[in-house]
C-alpha cells in the first residue's frame, strides 16, 4: 500500500480491482482476488477523490481529482495512451461520482458548488447545483433513484438534488437529528452563534435502501431513509451511537454498517478499530448496536493496532476546507454582499467603471487560483500540467 494518509478507496464494478490514493501522490490499483499490484503512479498534485469508468464486462479508466481542483483520466489499457485533463475547478474538488445511469461526471469543491458535466465529453457542463453556504464535503448516490445525489458539508444541511434538472429535491437540517446535533445555546446576543457539526461523509445502502450520515467529532451515526408515509420524504430512521468518534463508515453488499473509529484517547480502547452495526429486516429495517466481534470488526481488531511514530491530526483535511475560522468566514462572507450590493447600485454610472479591470485577474469564482490557471474547458481540458504524472510503475 502506498505511504501516507489514505484520501481515498474506490472499487471496480467488476469487483476484482481496488485502486487506492494517498497523501503520498501515489495511486495504485490493485487486484483484490490475488492481491497483487497492478498499476502504481506518482502523481504532481495530492489525489482527493478516485471513480472508475467501467462497467462489469469493460476495464474503463481511472479519473482521479486533485487538491488544486484538476480532474484528469488515466488508461488503464495496454496501450500507450497518455493522462487527459478532463476538467478543472478554482477550488479543491473535495468529492467526485460519476453516474453511470445518466452520464454524468458530478464534482463537488470547497467553495460551495457541485458541478454536473457530461462524461465522457467533460468539456461540456450540463449545469451547476447551487444551495450550499458552506464547504462541500461529500456527494453521495441515493439509493433507487439513479436521478438524484445528496450532498453534505459544513453548513449544517443535507440536500437531495435531481441531476437531470439540477433541482434542489429535498432539504434537511442535522440539528433535528439529534441533541448531540444541535448547536449550543450562547447567552451573550453579542457573540456569533455556533456553528454547526460538519458532516464528514455520507454513505448509502441499496440493500436496506438507508442513507448512513457520519459526522466531525460527535459519537453518532443518523440513519435516513424513506417512507411512503411521508411522501417519499428523507427522515432519520435510527441514531446509531458509537463507543466514540469515527473516521469513516460504508455499507458491505449484506447492508451491514461498517464504522472505522478515530484513535483511541485511551489506552483501554486502542485495540478497537473497527465496529460492525448489522442489518436487520423482519417486520422493519433495524441496525444493531455497534459490535467489536461481529463480523470484519473481531479480525482486524484483533490483528491491528493503532499505534503510530507520531500523533496524526485526523480532522486537519476539515480545516483546510474550513480556510478560516467561522468569525473571518463571515465577516468575508458580508464583505462580498456588500461588494455586491455596491457593485448593483453603480451598474450604469459609468462605462469606464463596468469595465475596469478586477484586481489581480481573478475571476467570479471565490477560489485562489485566479486567471493563472483558468481553464478552456470547451476545448476538451486545455491548461497547465496536461499530464501530471511524475513516475509509472506498471506490475502484473
Amino acid at each position: 500500500m502506498p505511504e501516507g494518509l489514505i484520501r481515498s478507496i474506490v472499487f471496480h464494478r467488476n469487483k476484482e480491482l481496488m485502486a487506492v490514493a494517498s497523501d503520498s501522490r501515489f495511486v495504485q490499483i490493485w487486484n483484490i482476488k490475488t492481491w497483487t499490484l497492478v498499476h502504481s503512479k506518482m502523481l504532481i498534485k495530492r489525489p482527493n477523490a478516485l471513480a472508475f469508468s467501467g462497467s462489469e464486462s469493460e476495464l474503463g479508466d481511472l479519473i482521479v481529482a486533485d487538491k488544486f481542483g484538476d480532474v484528469y483520466r488515466i488508461p488503464l489499457g495496454s496501450g500507450n495512451e497518455k493522462i487527459k485533463l478532463l476538467l478543472g475547478h478554482c477550488s479543491l474538488v473535495t468529492d467526485m461520482l460519476l453516474s453511470h445511469e445518466n452520464g454524468f461526471l458530478v464534482t463537488s469543491d470547497r467553495d460551495e458548488k457541485i458541478r454536473v458535466s457530461l462524461f465522457p465529453d467533460t468539456f461540456e457542463i450540463d449545469g451547476f447545483c447551487l444551495g450550499h453556504t458552506g464547504f462541500i464535503t461529500k456527494i453521495c448516490p441515493v439509493p433507487h433513484r439513479p436521478a438524484e445525489i445528496i450532498s453534505g458539508g459544513g453548513d449544517g444541511t443535507l440536500i437531495i438534488w435531481n441531476l437531470g434538472t439540477h433541482s434542489e429535491v429535498e432539504r434537511l437540517s442535522i440539528a433535528d437529528f439529534a441533541p448531540e446535533l444541535q448547536p449550543a445555546p450562547t447567552t451573550d446576543s453579542s457573540k456569533t452563534p455556533p456553528p454547526p457539526p460538519t458532516i464528514i461523509t455520507i454513505k448509502s445502502s441499496p440493500a436496506s435502501s438507508s442513507i448512513a450520515v457520519l459526522f466531525e467529532k460527535i459519537a453518532l451515526v443518523t440513519i435516513l431513509r424513506a417512507t411512503l408515509g411521508t411522501n417519499n420524504k428523507f427522515a432519520v430512521h435510527q441514531n446509531i451511537q458509537l463507543p466514540r468518534p469515527a473516521l469513516d463508515i460504508e455499507f458491505n453488499q449484506k447492508g451491514d454498517l461498517i464504522v472505522a473509529y478515530a484513535p483511541a484517547e485511551t489506552h483501554f480502547e486502542d485495540s478497537l478499530l473497527i465496529g460492525v452495526s448489522e442489518y436487520h429486516k423482519e417486520k422493519e429495517v433495524k441496525f444493531s448496536e455497534v459490535s467489536s466481534t461481529a463480523g470484519v470488526a473481531g479480525t482486524l481488531n484483533q490483528i491491528g493496532t493503532t499505534e503510530t511514530g507520531e500523533k496524526v491530526d485526523y480532522g486537519a483535511y476539515i480545516q483546510i476546507l474550513r480556510k478560516f475560522n467561522e468569525e473571518e468566514y463571515r465577516e468575508l462572507k458580508k464583505k462580498r454582499k456588500n461588494e455586491a450590493n455596491e457593485g448593483d447600485a453603480a451598474q450604469g454610472e459609468s462605462s469606464a467603471k463596468q469595465q475596469k479591470p478586477n484586481p489581480g485577474g481573478k475571476g467570479k469564482g471565490k477560489g485562489k487560483r485566479g486567471g493563472k490557471n483558468k481553464r478552456k474547458d470547451k476545448d476538451g481540458g486545455e491548461g497547465e500540467n496536461s499530464a501530471p504524472v511524475e513516475e509509472e510503475t506498471q506490475e502484473s
